[in-house]
């Protein structure tokens, strides 16, 4: 049995009177009917709750599910059985050819400037990648390229003779064990042009060598991503330049093919007010073991 009072009260904390002495008996509760037992208490029976019976799925829903599971862990397996080949191939190799688009602004002398274009006639890469016991990488590669250049403007250059350039590049790149970042040395051939005359232009081919920093990572199970900056240096030109490059391999096992397109810049400068911006871009096409 429950007992209580209550009073009011204002705003400004006066009180009120208490109420008379109101009393809750709660003796055999379970037997009483619904309604009020007490002022302002009700007695409420719970309402029987209707349990629907569960509907039965269709034999044809539960297959197609069984099926999509059985699909979605084939894909699962194949992936990680292709990026376990992948890591536990000690190394690599890789050979390709480009057709690539030149461009070249190239300016002499403060008062002579020329822009040049043309499509690589013969390009042709290699790649191998050394992994050690503790998978670290040793990256080496090289490429070889010959262009034939014509200008934008052959006003600029009426006289000029057909100018083709053949230029060659080695990198090697150490890699450590679970990281994208790689770092080492580059040594490539510069062609430099002179003018001569008012209106023609002649080459001669300089080394460059210097420092290279670069970055390998893979975007997706079968799509990689590498890009490589240099800072080089020659007798009396020095240059920054970029390569960037995006594949799509066609399997990972074996001779497998790949695709990708690749995007190249460089930006040189040297003695007598030389200065120029070159630009390579194109397809590429290789196979890689």
């Amino acid at each position: 049995i429950y007992y209580w009072r209550v009073a009011a009260g204002s705003n400004s904390g006066r009180m009120g009177l208490f109420s008379e002495m109101a009393t809750l008996d709660l003796t055999n509760v379970d037997s009483r009917e619904s309604g009020e037992i007490a002022p302002g208490v009700k007695l409420v029976t719970p309402k029987e709750v209707q349990i629907k019976p569960l509907t039965k799925i269709p034999e044809e829903a539960i297959a197609a599910a069984k099926l999509a599971e059985s699909e979605l862990t084939e894909s699962k397996q194949k992936s990680q059985d292709d990026k376990a080949a992948r890591a536990e191939q000690p190394s690599t190799w890789a050979f390709s050819t480009d057709l690539n688009l030149h461009y070249l602004n190239y300016s002499l002398d403060k008062n002579f400037s020329a822009t040049l274009s043309g499509f690589a006639n013969f390009s042709f890469g290699a790649d191998a990648t050394l992994t050690k016991g503790n998978k670290d990488k040793y990256i080496f590669t090289a490429g070889l390229t010959q262009a034939e250049w014509k200008p934008e403007e052959p006003s600029t250059l009426p006289y000029q003779e057909e100018l083709s350039t053949t230029a060659y590049a080695l990198r090697a790149l150490y890699e450590q064990a679970d990281s994208e970042i790689s770092y080492g040395l580059h040594v490539e051939s510069q062609p430099l042009l002179h003018r001569v005359g008012l209106e023609q232009l002649q080459k001669t081919d300089i080394l460059m060598y210097g420092g290279a920093l670069g970055y390998n990572t893979a975007v997706a199970d079968d799509i990689t991503f590498r890009s490589v900056g240099s800072l080089l240096t020659g007798s009396s030109v020095s240059a920054v330049m970029g390569h960037n490059s995006i594949h799509y391999h066609f399997g990972s096992k074996g001779w497998s093919p790949y695709l990708g397109g690749d995007f190249n810049f460089k930006l040189f400068f040297g003695s007598d007010s030389l200065s120029g911006f070159y630009l390579t871009t194109g397809l590429h096409l290789g196979l890689n073991w």
